[in-house]
């Protein structure tokens, strides 16, 4: 028996990031069991076994137990095949299917379990595709793909001697793959979201698990003896105890036929199941939430906390979480030890019996050991903590799951310095199970308890209504909704929007079996058009109200920026006065890009920006009047703030024109702001430059203003809007943010004084340098690739710069290496090292004879854009965290000559483990110092610096991925991989070297 596999620690579902030895180069070292069910289908299995014969995975480690269901008659024992066969019995008591699984696992003999259907044929990679994921991690299920074929006319010979792959074999036959998994693929970026039902692609047709998992899990229900949904209820349990659900498309199966179409009496046994599924999947989508309804496994289970509050006050506590809106939950009363076994008689032991004589009665409410709830209750999808004695209001439950949002865990702090958490159950079993902390599996947020009031829309109204006395309503309103007053905001990221109402309502067309269902498709459908017509209506109101209310009500879009403390006061110069004296009694006019008042990056950025997007095209204001040739479908400016944003950041892009605002400084404001979080914006007239009066290009920078008068915006498809957003956030943070504006007013007043004739002196306040100088580190062994390495450094147009050359051993030619750097005009250093020295020290001798506040690492032999530095930059201003980099989100495959997109929509986001491109990080030198540095290790020496960022407590962004190209020559890699890796994983891919697909100019 080899030493079991350790669990898989990973952030959320993201398998990915697993590490996984390449399949050309592994080594199978575990024995597996192969399970297949069967019942009265000897011409099936006959063709299954000769499939299995042909598996590349050693024979002599699987077996294959067939258990028979009961048939009529017996399966007998198979000797004609070379492979170690058994045959299992069991009785026929009804549809078995989930028990045969069980009575197939309990004989098993293999470390890894791999279920199989007798109907299904294998293609000869299909074994070890699976047992691959499960040698890296044990808590892994391994996901198979399958088509229908017709096989009528092939016997087992057929199947053994086909001289190619069984899909050769099958070319020109009629296929079907199964729709509805490609949806939820599609929907859940191949299983790497943070949807919540991830496991309804669990079929147990054609799935691996480790046996150790298979027995945590429980194994399958035998309660389903009648056909349909066993399967999807095992992975609901194996997902809710953290299992890491991978889509394997190697593991790839023939379905023996068509697949039979549910007869009358399936789909009547379907009904029942669904109805028996909702007590046991503890998901919304499963079961209706009704006030009084109560289910078998409950969605929350609410902890109260051991603590030294009274038996009157912790009655009370209990009483409102039974109270709340939200009936499917059991509340776990948390004991001491000797309250648990009965053994105390003091005080303790006389609080919890007097509590028991009140609720033990009650099948909502338990008594338990500390920390009991998960081992109670594992697989409801919710644990809930709160300390014992505080009032409970009857939505608390409701908003703190609102609030959540997709996150793993989520806390917030009351007045009396307590806290109430919500902690989704499989990440407190991963955590349990790797010995890691709730933040190292999943995204953590400080919850805001005014967010969790808010969460009934009340926010668009009551931030509106600014006078004490809504405020003293609303501060009641918290009081009884939450049971306790809030003391912090949440500064969690932006979480991921929702998806569109297009894509709801597609899935749930494609959902749709029976009368009930199209009835609730056509509800959702008329409540949705009735809203919308009480918001034009609304909004028709708000229109005719007097134009200075109308303004007050709409003018803001954004969250304003906050005010500078340390900065020039940029928000008193005008557009066409003179600017505020500076010490000075004569200062000239101002440039105008000035006189746009500075945004702060730290409220207004891209963070949780996503490139997926629904059709529409979102006006500014009244829709009439765009040019007619214009075209929008939604107003957003009578939106709530939070909600137009994220509305604008959802649409195709967003049209303005100067009617829509008061003068052209508040227009060039509210364009800074929209394109500094990620929105497009088009503008949809023209205005004139001229000396006395600059047009809008002044005020908003040439580059931004080029970008926003893009003709050809309507046909901007999904990576071409992302790119264009790109590079709209870059000229807006990158020319508009508080700090840049205080350097170019420093600038400015430098000038003035060397124009000053009065003898006045000028104070400039000194500030932090803008833009922070940034040294680069290239370390480089290869002397041929020395020149495209510099060639990129030079291409940056960040203007300070710092070039570390670590020339990691000999052979290079040092007449050369001063031709490549005479011409450049910034510092370079160079700094021979011994080849023998690991990467991480010679990364260290770099940093030494570095300068900079920031550094950043390039490697030799990847691609850079010329605004590479300034997007790393740029993110570590608006994110605040210790280090941000890139994703290797294009790759170029020289060996196969194809450059790929993959993995998009992953940016923007902070992750504590994410999976990141080494040759694209940046983070401060004192950050760096106080992770401890670079680990003097030969590789993955950027996969450590994440890890010891981590571990001392700092963040990790990952910003977007245009402007690097990750370039894999097949060879000379620390991670080997094939091109068909990277393919496989592509969501587009283009023949050549094809830099302008990242965006880069070639």
């Amino acid at each position: 028996m080899t030493e079991p596999a350790p669990p898989a620690e990973v952030i959320g579902n993201d398998w990915p990031s697993l590490a996984v030895d390449p399949l050309e180069s592994w080594t199978p070292r575990r024995f597996v069991t192969v399970v297949v069910s069967y019942y009265q289908a000897p011409e099936a299995l006959a063709l299954t076994l000769a499939a299995l014969e042909g598996q590349t995975y050693p024979p002599e480690l699987f077996e294959v137990i067939v258990v028979d269901d009961g048939s009529d008659p017996p399966l007998a024992p198979i000797s004609d095949t070379p492979l170690s066969v058994r045959v299992v019995h069991q009785p026929d008591l009804g549809f078995g299917l989930a028990r045969a699984r069980n009575t197939g696992a309990r004989a098993a003999g293999g470390e890894i379990l791999v279920f199989l259907d007798c109907d299904m044929l294998p293609e000869a990679g299909w074994l070890a595709a699976h047992a691959r994921w499960h040698h890296a991690a044990s808590d892994v299920i391994s996901i198979g793909f399958r088509s229908h074929v017709e096989v009528t006319d092939l016997d087992p010979v057929n199947i053994r001697s086909r001289p190619g792959s069984l899909a050769d074999l099958f070319e020109g036959r009629s296929q079907n793959r199964p729709e509805w998994i490609e949806f939820h693929m599609v929907r859940t970026a191949h299983l790497t979201s943070d949807a919540d039902d991830l496991f309804r692609v669990v079929t147990g047709g054609n799935f691996g698990i480790s046996r150790a998992f298979f027995e945590t899990v429980g194994g399958f229900d035998e309660t389903f003896t009648q056909w349909g949904t066993e399967d999807i209820e095992f992975g609901f349990r194996a997902f809710t105890r953290g299992g890491l659900l991978v889509p394997v498309r190697d593991a790839f199966c023939w379905h023996q036929g068509p697949g039979a179409a549910p007869d009358a009496e399936d789909r009547a046994n379907l009904d029942f199941q669904r109805a028996k599924i909702a007590h046991l999947i503890a998901h919304h989508s499963f079961r209706r939430d009704r006030a009084g309804r109560s289910f078998t496994v409950p969605q929350y289970v609410v902890t109260v906390g051991q603590g030294s509050a009274p038996a009157e006050a912790i009655f009370e506590t209990v009483e409102g979480v039974l109270a709340s809106t939200v009936h499917d939950l059991v509340v776990w009363v948390e004991m001491p030890a000797d309250a648990v076994t009965g053994a105390g008689d003091g005080p303790a032991g006389a609080v919890y019996g007097w509590l028991r004589y009140q609720f033990e009665p009650d099948p909502r409410v338990w008594f338990g050991p500390i920390g009991g709830a998960l081992d109670c209750f594992p697989t409801s999808s919710f644990h809930v903590t709160i300390p014992a004695g505080i009032t409970v209001g009857p939505i608390l439950v409701r908003c703190l799951r609102w609030a959540l949002s997709t996150a793993a865990s989520g806390t917030a702090r009351l007045d009396d310095g307590s806290e109430v958490s919500i902690t989704r159950t499989w990440a407190l079993h991963r955590a349990r199970r790797t010995g890691l902390a709730l933040v190292e599996v999943g995204d953590v947020m400080r919850l805001s308890p005014t967010g969790l009031g808010l969460a009934f829309g009340l926010r668009s109204v009551l931030v509106r209504l600014s006078t004490r006395r809504y405020f003293r309503w609303f501060r009641r309103f918290k009081t009884w909704a939450l049971g306790a007053k809030p003391v912090a905001e949440s500064k969690g990221h932006r979480r991921r929007p929702r998806s569109s109402r297009i894509s709801i309502l597609c899935r749930m067309l494609i959902q749709i079996r029976r009368p009930a269902d199209l009835r609730q498709v056509l509800g959702w459908v008329g409540r949705g058009v009735r809203d919308q017509i009480i918001r034009r209506l609304i909004r028709r109101l708000i229109r005719r109200l007097p134009r200075r209310l109308n303004r007050r009500l709409t003018r803001r879009l954004v969250l304003p920026p906050g005010s500078p403390t340390d900065y020039l006061d940029i928000s008193a110069i005008g557009p066409s006065v003179p600017a505020r004296p500076i010490g000075s009694a004569s200062v000239p006019e101002v440039p105008v890009q000035l006189s746009v008042p500075a945004l702060d990056p730290t409220v207004v950025n891209p963070i949780g920006w996503t490139p997926d997007f629904d059709d529409t095209v979102v006006a500014l204001g009244p829709p009439e009047l765009l040019p007619l040739d214009v075209r929008a479908r939604t107003t957003a400016a009578l939106r709530p703030p939070a909600g137009s944003l994220e509305g604008m950041r959802r649409a195709h892009h967003v049209e303005d024109v100067a009617a829509y605002h008061d003068g052209v400084i508040q227009r060039a404001t509210t364009l800074v702001e929209l394109a500094a979080a990620g929105v497009v914006v088009h503008l949809a007239d023209t205005d004139t430059d001229t000396d006395t009066f600059p047009g809008l290009r002044g005020y908003l920078g040439a580059e931004l203003h080029r970008l926003m008068t893009a003709s050809d915006i309507e046909g901007f498809d999904r990576h071409r809007r992302e790119l264009v957003s790109i590079c709209m956030r870059r000229a807006a943070l990158r020319d508009h943010c508080l700090r840049s504006r205080a350097a170019q007013a420093r600038a400015l007043a430098a000038g003035i004084e060397t124009r000053a004739s009065d003898g006045g002196s000028i104070t400039v306040p000194a500030g932090p340098a803008w833009p922070p100088e940034v040294s680069v580190l290239l370390p480089t062994r290869r002397p041929a690739s020395l020149s495209a390495a510099i060639d990129n450094v030079a291409r940056q147009t960040y203007p300070r710069l710092e070039l570390v050359l670590a020339l990691h051993g000999d052979g290079f030619d040092t007449d050369a290496l001063q031709s490549l750097i005479a011409g450049l005009d910034f510092g370079v250093q160079v700094v021979p090292v011994v080849g023998t020295l690991p990467l991480g020290r010679v990364l260290d001798a770099a940093v030494s004879a570095s300068s900079g506040a920031l550094l950043t690492k390039f490697d030799d032999d990847d691609v850079y854009g010329a605004e590479h530095v300034w997007d790393l930059v740029l993110a570590h201003e608006y994110s605040g965290a210790e280090l941000v980099a890139k994703g290797a989100e294009y790759v170029y495959l020289a060996a196969s000559d194809q450059t790929i997109h993959r993995f998009g929509g992953r940016g923007e986001r902070f992750s504590l483990r994410p999976t990141v491109a080494g040759g694209a990080m940046l983070i401060a030198a004192q950050d760096l110092a106080a992770a401890g540095g670079w680990q003097p290790r030969p590789d993955s020496v950027d996969k450590a610096l994440v890890d010891d960022i981590v571990r001392t407590g700092g963040r990790v962004y990952r910003t977007h991925g245009a402007g690097y190209v990750l370039v894999r020559h097949g060879v000379d890699h620390t991670w080997p991989a094939e091109d068909s890796y990277f393919l496989d994983q592509a969501t587009l891919v283009r023949p050549g070297r094809n830099l302008t697909l990242a965006g880069i100019d070639a």
